[in-house]
């Protein structure tokens, strides 16, 4: 994939797990740890987005100073089975900082 400026970087990490925790968490945490840029992006490895998804993103950001995060909908390609629609719609429905609140970090 091309960047879109001379200063983009791709970076590979390869984590060792060491006991626990493991999977995404400790994936993110290590990427985290080495990031150096002013906003993060990230995706699972079977995600697709349009080319233009975290410019928009990025702009969401730039145009509310009091954002912490922004997100994006999703459309299911694949994995349709009824979980996975529970999830889509639920993940559809976080709207607004308040409807985040909400029910975003429901466990």
């Amino acid at each position: 994939a091309k960047c879109a400026s001379a200063s983009c970087t791709l970076v590979v990490l390869r984590v060792e797990r060491e006991g626990t925790p493991s999977g995404q968490g400790l994936a993110l945490n290590a990427c985290y740890a080495v990031a150096r840029g002013e906003y993060v992006g990230e995706m699972e490895s079977d995600d697709l987005r349009p080319p233009h998804a975290f410019a928009t993103l990025k702009r969401a950001l730039d145009d509310n100073p009091s954002w912490d995060a922004s997100c994006s909908r999703i459309e299911l390609c694949g994995m349709e089975r009824q979980g996975m629609r529970r999830f889509e719609t639920w993940q559809n429905e976080q709207i607004s900082p308040r409807d985040m609140s909400a029910g975003r970090f429901i466990e």
